[in-house]
This record gives C-alpha cells, sequence and structure tokens, in this order.
C-alpha cells in the first residue's frame, strides 16, 4: 500500500468514526427522554450463533444466561476470555482451551484465511487484550481492532465469533452502557459476505483499515436500527397524555357522585367527535337519555354542535373544570 493510500485509508476511518460516534451521541439523547429499551437480546444472539453454525438448545440458552454477565467483564484479562468460553460450551471438552493446531477459516466451502500459529496464541492475545487498557484509544476502535484480532487469532476450535462478538459488547458497555442492547450480531449476520471480504482483504494486505472502517459502519447501523425502535420526545409525550386522559375519563364515568350531565359533557370534551349513540353506550344509558341531555345543555349555552350531524364535533363552551355541581335533570 502506498503512502497515499494509507492516508487514505486513515481518514475514512476517522470519518466513520466520527459518524458513529454522532449516531451514539443521539442514540444517549433520545435514550434520555424515553422509556426503557425493549431488549431484543435473544434474537441478536440467536444471530450471532447462527453465524458460527452453532444452534443446539442448551447453547442457547447459555448465551442468554451468560449475556448477563458481559457487564462484568474485565476486557483485558486473557483468563476471562478462556472462562468465558469454557461457560458457553461446558460440558464439551475443548470448553475454555486454546486449539492445539493450526486451522483455516471456511465461509461456504471458500477459505477466508488461515488462522495465526497456534503456539502464538497466547502471546497475541496478551498484546491485543492489554492495549484495551490503553484510555488513549477510543473505545469504538478498540472493539473494532479487537474484533479483527479475535477473528485473526481465531484462539478456540470452535465458536470464536460469538466469544469476540460478547467481547466487543463488553467494550462498548464500559463507554456506554446502553451500546449492551444494540443488534450488532444481527447486522453482521445480514451482511456476513462482505464482513469476511474485508476481514480476508484486510490479512492479505497486512492493513486492517478497512475491515475497521467496516465494523464501525456495522455498529453505526445496529446504533441506528436502535435509536428508529424508540418513540419521539412528542409521541412518547402524547402516548402518555392519552394514558392519562383515558384513565381520568373511566375515573369520571364510574363515580357515583358525578350527574349524567357533567359525565357527558366530560366525555364529548374528551371525545368531541362522538355520536350521542357512542357517549350513550360508555354511560350506560339508552341514545334517547342522551339526547335530551344534549337538547338541554345546547339550551343552557353548556354546549355547541359544530358542523353536520353526521360529521360535526362537539364544543363544550365551559371547560368542565368549571361545571363541579351541576343539577340533574
Amino acid at each position: 500500500m502506498s503512502l497515499s493510500q494509507a492516508m487514505l485509508a486513515v481518514a475514512e476511518v476517522a470519518g466513520r468514526l466520527a459518524y458513529t460516534s454522532e449516531a451514539v451521541g443521539v442514540l444517549k439523547v433520545k435514550l434520555e427522554q424515553t422509556t426503557p429499551i425493549n431488549s431484543l437480546r435473544e434474537d441478536f444472539l440467536r444471530a450471532s450463533l447462527a453465524i458460527d453454525s452453532l444452534g443446539e438448545p442448551q447453547v442457547i440458552s447459555t448465551l442468554v444466561s451468560l449475556f448477563d454477565r458481559v457487564a462484568s467483564l474485565s476486557t483485558n484479562d486473557e483468563r476471562a476470555l478462556r472462562q468465558l468460553h469454557a461457560q458457553l460450551l461446558q460440558p464439551a471438552t475443548d470448553a475454555g482451551h486454546y486449539r492445539s493446531t493450526g486451522m483455516g477459516v471456511y465461509r461456504q466451502n471458500r477459505l477466508v484465511h488461515m488462522t495465526a500459529p497456534a503456539n502464538q496464541i497466547s502471546k497475541m492475545l496478551r498484546q491485543r487484550l492489554h492495549a484495551n487498557s490503553d484510555v488513549r484509544h477510543h473505545p469504538l476502535l478498540n472493539a473494532a481492532n479487537t474484533l479483527f484480532d479475535l477473528e485473526f487469532i481465531q484462539p478456540f476450535a470452535r465458536a470464536n465469533g460469538v466469544i469476540a462478538r460478547l467481547w466487543i459488547k463488553a467494550i462498548l458497555h464500559q463507554w456506554h452502557p446502553f451500546l449492551l442492547e444494540i443488534p450488532f450480531e444481527q447486522c453482521v449476520k445480514n451482511d456476513q459476505a462482505q464482513y469476511y471480504e474485508c476481514l480476508k482483504q484486510a490479512i492479505a494486505d497486512n492493513d486492517n483499515s478497512r475491515f475497521i472502517d467496516f465494523v464501525l459502519q456495522l455498529i453505526g447501523q445496529a446504533v441506528e436500527q436502535l435509536t428508529e425502535q424508540l418513540p419521539n420526545k412528542e409521541e412518547r409525550v402524547s402516548s402518555e397524555k392519552n394514558r392519562s386522559n383515558t384513565s381520568e375519563l373511566e375515573g369520571f364515568i364510574g363515580s357515583e357522585k358525578i350527574s349524567t350531565r357533567e359525565k357527558l359533557l366530560h366525555l364529548l370534551e374528551q371525545q368531541p367527535d362522538w355520536s350521542a349513540a357512542r357517549a350513550a353506550e360508555v354511560l350506560g344509558i339508552s341514545s334517547r337519555a342522551v339526547e335530551k341531555h344534549l337538547s338541554r345543555l345546547k339550551r343552557d349555552g353548556l354546549l355547541e354542535r359544530q358542523g353536520s350531524a353526521r360529521a360535526g364535533r362537539w364544543i363544550v363552551t365551559r371547560p368542565t373544570s368549571r361545571q363541579l355541581s351541576l343539577p340533574e335533570y
């Protein structure tokens, strides 16, 4: 790679880093204004297992359970990595043990890359994990670089991808806890072909910038997907207002201390498009009785009808909060 190509690659990664960081900021602000995340953990964890062709019910159940402990992982501890693998695959004999031979990574019967030599696994892992403790590195870059190194090293005979994706979730969680819930695994699964093509090219070129850029893109997509699932502030306020109005209306109508006339006025203030028949149904009285109330309310200047009988609406001329003790007819 020439110097100009290297500088361009660095610029692309820097741009992607800025874009993804901004997306994380948007999600953070939105989470501060809305309800807690409705986690879809099991969906994206199943996607992670599918990438590595692991679908046994026991493994799925164990992974869901392990995910609750990701937040407490020490991301620069090699022993923690081995323990995570052991817990995922127990009681298999290879659980928690590094592979002892060379290995090739294949996708659709095609070689993606040869792994690091087995006798170098522990040393390479320690170097990578130690780098995660360097606070000068941006957490997003730490996560993407860790994913690349774990994909290249392939320390275990199987489930390397699942473990790697759990590990970067732990790194992201240390930066912002809510990033634990982004569907990154699903994004990888949906774009596996390009993911492994970028990995293959990065290893062949001895330059992981293209892979880092692509991983940052996937993280950004996952963040944006989660952001889109959350209601806007206006939607949340409207929803809360509707729930409050519904609760108030139910309490008002169910009260035996409030006259039918007051109930009808309150109902039409909240639901101005309702017909007399609909109001009668809610109040539990006949339509004829409602019609009599409507006629007298209009006569007394408390209610007006705007528009036609079929397409019009009711207008309560005085707020019902002021109708404290209207006489019953």
